[in-house]
């Protein structure tokens, strides 16, 4: 029986050995914290669209020649469709002849029009992959160029509003985003350079328009895949803890207190497990977002850090008591008389929470509600969190302040993880933005 998760099923053998195979794009959807397979939920579209997905966050439909129309908010008559990929030729763009898709299955439909090139669309993105005969003729790009360096995508949208900004609003609401992908070397992680996004009107179509940027310097240049996670209340596993309390919990609140060690807020973004290879994470950032609510007379050191692998049976409806719940039996690591005394939690460094900070930022006093606050991901802790996520403990350490948790009801305010990192296999591909709904 095959193990779910968001982007990945593992496939036990029985015999010690077990297969996993990893998805760029979601390949499952949360059923009442339960993991099932889009695919299962296919139903058969219509004469256009005969590929349809409709139990899942967003319904996503695909006809023949790899356009996706994507429903974010389940409404059929709103809509975007993104194109399948052209290229530039002359004065405008055509699209690329691949000819009938040569294999359907899961969530891919693939098309072959050479031994050297292959484009697959899958619900998230498409990809236009190179194969190594073709990239012999560029051994220093190790990355495919198009006509004038440009890829464009043909976009229409109806009863949604698509911004500049990559971002899709439905009744002034967020309700999807589109993400621009990142050039990075191999050979040298830190050297990233995202490609270049524009939009263009031409003959009445409306392109979203990728280009290659200058890889000069680059050993291995390779377009480097997004793991973005933003969970909602079902989903989502954070909450906060106080020590005047230390039998109370928090986790259904709306908002989290944000001050260590006095009310720290933890939080555990589980779709990490999708990446299966730490050291294949490139950079992160976590997002937080003021609620407009502190309690500082200026403005504060904030810090986030990676909690400790001997705090793992922690749950959402935690205490400064236990790990694991009101009265129960699980103390947290630092708490050394088993008591709820002033090391209880969460609240020792090095024991409850790593010594190294996993991200610093600054809390401006008197933010208005929805401030965000990017806190960039120290890159040696962030590997270590991935190989063994527990969590992340969160606070300013004099004055606190609040933030939205996953139980916010402004869903684009909630707690957002972003890792980048790199593919299994060092196949070269262009590819398209991939979607995610907010």
């Amino acid at each position: 029986m095959a193990t779910l998760n968001q982007y990945w099923e593992r496939e036990d053998h029985h015999d010690g050995s077990f297969t996993q195979t990893l998805s760029i794009a979601p390949i499952c959807y949360n059923d009442n914290s339960v993991w099932k397979r889009n695919d299962l939920m296919w139903k058969q579209g219509d004469e256009q669209y005969p590929f349809l997905v409709e139990q899942a966050p967003m319904i996503v439909r695909m006809d023949l020649q790899g356009n996706q129309k994507v429903h974010p908010t389940r409404e059929l008559d709103r809509w975007i469709e993104i194109g399948a990929p052209r290229i530039k030729t002359g004065a405008g763009f055509e699209r690329y002849d691949y000819g009938d898709p040569s294999l359907i299955k899961d969530n891919n439909v693939i098309w072959d029009k050479r031994v050297n090139m292959r484009m697959n669309s899958i619900f998230g993105g498409h990809f236009l992959r190179f194969s190594e005969i073709e990239l012999k003729s560029r051994p220093l790009l190790g990355i495919y160029t198009p006509p004038e360096g440009l890829i464009a995508f043909p976009i229409k949208t109806q009863g949604l509003d698509w911004k500049a900004d990559g971002t899709i609003w439905a009744d002034s609401k967020k309700v999807m985003y589109l993400k621009t992908p990142v050039v990075y070397d191999v050979a040298n992680p830190i050297d990233t350079r995202p490609l270049i996004s524009n939009t263009l009107e031409l003959n009445g179509t409306r392109y979203l328009m990728l280009s290659l940027v200058d890889i000069k310097g680059m050993t291995r240049p390779l377009i480097d895949p997004t793991l973005t996670l933003q969970p909602d209340a079902a989903a989502g596993i954070d909450t906060y803890i106080w020590t005047s309390v230390p039998n109370n919990e928090y986790a259904t609140r709306a908002y989290l207190d944000q001050l260590i060690p006095n009310y720290p807020a933890l939080l555990l973004f589980s779709g990490l497990s999708a990446i299966t290879d730490p050291n294949t994470v490139t950079s992160g950032t976590l997002y937080l977002y003021s609620t407009g609510t502190d309690y500082c007379s200026g403005n504060q050191s904030g810090y986030a850090y990676r909690i400790l692998s001997a705090n793992n049976g922690w749950i959402e409806a935690c205490t400064w008591n236990y790990a694991d719940g009101a009265g129960a039996s699980d103390r947290w690591a630092g708490d050394t008389g088993s008591d709820g005394g002033a090391d209880a939690g969460c609240s020792v460094s090095g024991t409850d929470y790593s010594s190294t900070a996993l991200g610093t930022y600054t809390f401006i006093n008197n933010s208005v509600d929805g401030t965000e606050y990017a806190i960039s991901l120290n890159l040696a802790e962030l590997k270590l969190m991935v190989a063994t996520n527990v969590g992340i403990y969160t606070g300013t350490t004099t004055q606190g302040w609040q933030s939205h948790s996953s139980d916010s009801l402004t869903a684009g305010y909630r707690p957002k993880l972003v890792v980048n990192y790199t593919l299994p296999s060092a196949a070269n591909f262009f590819r398209s933005p991939m979607w995610g709904r907010y």
